[in-house]
């Protein structure tokens, strides 16, 4: 067992917090700082923990249909697929990302009609990719796709069980490549009832084969009801799917129940299963085999705002329940084994309706048995990818996170090479390329040129040393340095001054957080408008961001100004955010410079990639 090495940081410093009644004081505070008078080592790691790479779908939009049966939902990365340590894909919603072995970036984008969900390779050159395509209106038709490697070949007609042939009402959430030319798909297809399609339809489950040339309907005919909600198969003829069947109030056979299907020589049966709650709302999903003889499932009800969830286990095709009798599991759950083995992860949804819910969480699993896992970033996975013990991989939301022993560049500087400006309070240089945009830029203090305390207010200390990173904007890999208040970008392409730039931090946030809809600024003869934005640059703000920098610093607003507790101090102030920092304003320094201060963004970042505690 590697050692820990644990060295408390205290933390980034906010300007104001230091601050007394006089700024004047603060002056003299804040220039020992900066010339080193006080020591706050950062954490080194040596054992492997989840870090999150920045949010990669940093133009989120609402993927679906004018109208119709699904409901309109943000973009999130969906399903992950790693061919080895060195290639893997993804699919969001709106497209496909690629893996070059340390970063993904954005590959494709298949616009606001399809909506992909999974993705299933046998190569770098050969698998399918599954999800659903939608018109103007109506119910959207299920939609599948070959993969070639640079990009996607739609094959989405389907051989009826009737015989006949054409696109079919639905959507498929699961694809297992079987051999280099076949494949299986699952989910549910809707078939109209009455006169109104678009809104009068029942849903049924749907088991799609391609069989070299074409896809056909494969589906049981007693399946009449319910929906098949993930496929999980350990050779290319046999396989497990988790699934709702039969519709409620149903009589005998049809009457709506959790399953779990076994396909084996081209016969689908349903597997006995322990007995499970009857409840108005439950679903059974996530079957996961390790093999042909062992696997595990998870049955979830729901109980009001909450879900409940059950771990089931099958030994030689036997299900039992398995959850584990001191640890119940809250909210939905995604579980992920490592390759022919009961090792993985888990991942915790908290329970919205018990007033103090319980939070998200990401859990080692163990034959069973589950850990909480409370290192790294604060981000908890919607879906995994491992390989191996070595190389694993996750998604949240937009953001890729990746299992690591790495050195990180927060950590604090051994060696300082001679004329670097080092920080002791955080223990870093000021990096080759971001030296002389730091030493250039400044919030307006009052002090002539550009002071170092007029540089710290606007960026703060050096949190990280320099290093390459993804730009979500661009897809390309960047040298950036992170303050405790922004991101310095290196762009060697650009001509002078923009060689660098500041992060879109605050836009990245905003999306995030789901901010990005909030209501337009109202009219106001005070506010500054811009064609490139809704939203207004008001008092108290407009003179600040004038006065600090502009638009090169800033960026545009993209929130109203409204009052938002603060991540760092956990009070209220009147904040606006910008594409790429956030102002407060604080009445309580009223007729001081500090009236209206800088956000600790970066360091807030940072710390939810799981870079800094």
């Amino acid at each position: 067992m590697r050692e820990k090495v644990y060295v408390k940081y205290a933390g980034p410093t906010r300007l104001e917090d230091a601050m007394p009644l006089r700024w004047k004081t603060v002056t003299a505070i804040m220039l020992g700082l900066l010339l080193g008078s006080v020591a706050r080592p950062v954490t080194a790691q040596t054992e492997r923990r989840w870090l999150a790479d920045p949010e990669l779908l940093v133009r989120r939009k609402v993927i679906g249909p004018d109208a119709g049966l699904l409901t309109q939902v943000a973009d999130h990365i969906y399903d992950l697929e790693l061919i080895d340590q060195r290639n893997g894909w993804a699919v969001a919603y709106s497209g496909l990302l690629r893996f070059d072995g340390r970063f993904w970036r954005p590959f494709l984008n298949t616009g606001n009609r399809v909506a992909l969900v999974a993705i299933d390779l046998s190569s770098t050159t050969q698998g399918w990719v599954v999800g659903s395509q939608h018109g103007g209106s109506g119910l959207p038709n299920v939609y599948a796709a070959r993969f070639d490697g640079t990009g996607l070949i739609p094959v989405s007609e389907v051989v009826r069980s009737d015989g006949t042939t054409g696109v079919l009402s639905g959507r498929l959430v699961d694809v297992a490549v079987q051999s280099n030319s076949t494949a299986i798909a699952v989910s549910s297809a809707y078939e109209s009832v009455g006169q109104q399609p678009s809104t009068s339809y029942r849903e049924r489950p749907l088991v799609l084969v391609f069989d070299g040339s074409v896809w056909r309907d494969q589906t049981p005919a007693e399946w009449q009801h319910g929906r098949l909600n993930n496929l999980s198969m350990t050779s290319g003829g046999e396989g497990w799917a988790s699934a709702v069947l039969g519709q409620s109030g149903g009589p005998g056979g049809t009457i709506m129940r959790p399953a779990i299907v076994h396909l084996k020589d081209g016969r689908w049966t349903e597997d006995p299963l322990p007995p499970l709650p009857a409840v108005p709302g439950f679903t059974l999903y996530n079957v996961t085999m390790r093999d042909a003889t062992e696997g595990w499932a998870l049955f979830a009800e729901i109980l009001g705002q909450c879900t409940r969830t059950r771990l089931l286990h099958a030994i030689g095709g036997q299900w039992v329940d398995a959850t584990p009798a001191q640890q119940p599991l809250t909210g939905s759950t995604k579980l992920e084994l490592i390759p022919g083995t009961n090792r993985g992860w888990a991942s915790l949804a908290g329970c919205p309706s018990t007033g103090q819910a319980p939070p998200e969480l990401r859990m080692r699993f163990d034959n069973g048995r589950l850990v909480p896992d409370p290192s790294g970033t604060r981000l908890v996975p919607d879906e995994y990818a491992l390989l191996s013990d070595e190389v694993q991989w996750a998604s949240s939301g937009g953001a890729m996170l990746r299992y690591s022993a790495e050195t990180l560049p927060t950590a604090r500087v051994a060696n300082v090479e001679p004329n670097a400006r080092y920080f002791s309070t955080t223990g870093h240089t000021l990096g080759a390329p971001f030296r002389r945009y730091y030493e250039t830029h400044g919030v307006n203090l009052g002090d002539p040129s550009i002071s170092e305390r007029e540089s710290l207010a606007l960026f703060g200390f050096p949190i990280s040393e320099p290093f390459p990173e993804i730009n979500p904007d661009t897809g390309e890999v960047l040298t950036v340095q992170y303050f405790e208040r922004a991101r310095m970008e290196h762009h060697p392409n650009n001509a002078e001054p923009y060689t660098v730039l500041l992060g879109r931090l605050g836009a990245n946030t905003v999306i995030q957080r789901g901010m990005q809809d909030l209501p337009a600024t109202p009219a106001n003869p005070d506010c500054q408008t811009f064609a490139e934005t809704p939203h207004g640059l008001c008092p108290p703000f407009r003179n600040f961001w004038h006065t600090s920098g502009g638009l090169p610093v800033f960026g545009f607003p993209i929130t109203p100004a409204r009052n938002e507790r603060s991540a760092t101090d956990n009070q209220t102030y009147q904040t606006q955010w910008f594409e790429r920092e956030r102002l407060e304003y604080h009445p309580e320094n009223r007729g001081t410079p500090y009236e209206g201060l800088l956000g600790l963004l970066a360091a807030e970042e940072l710390r939810i990639r799981g870079y800094l505690p």
